[in-house]
């Protein structure tokens, strides 16, 4: 693997871990934590009322992108190889995480008609 290929995927762990911790913080800042992240509003409602369904949602959610800093730092060798570190399937999980980009990205640039 080349040096801007390697450069990038740890570029790219560092992304995933810092969101997994901003993701994270929401626990401890709570309601105001999670609309400026644009959770759903029954994630924030969660944290209003104090129900299971944000920390839980959280933790999963942080866990996956640490999950994605894993792979980025197997595939530059700076950890063990992980399973499933075939090409194919990192292609796979890098065009999921951009089409999911490209969705939310949609919410800051289309007007949404009724508010």
């Amino acid at each position: 693997m080349d040096r801007i290929g390697i450069f990038l995927l740890i570029a790219a762990a560092g992304i995933a871990i810092f969101t997994a911790l901003s993701h994270m913080s929401c626990l401890v800042i709570g309601e105001s934590c999670y609309r400026a992240q644009l959770a759903p509003p029954v994630i924030i409602q969660s944290a209003i009322d104090g129900t299971m369904i944000a920390p839980i949602g959280t933790t999963v959610i942080s866990a996956l992108f640490i999950l994605c800093a894993a792979y980025a730092l197997s595939a530059t060798k700076i950890i063990t190889r992980l399973p499933l570190i075939n090409s194919r399937y990192l292609y796979n999980i890098s065009a999921v995480h951009v089409s999911w980009g490209f969705y939310r990205a949609t919410f800051f640039y289309v007007p949404r008609y009724g508010e």
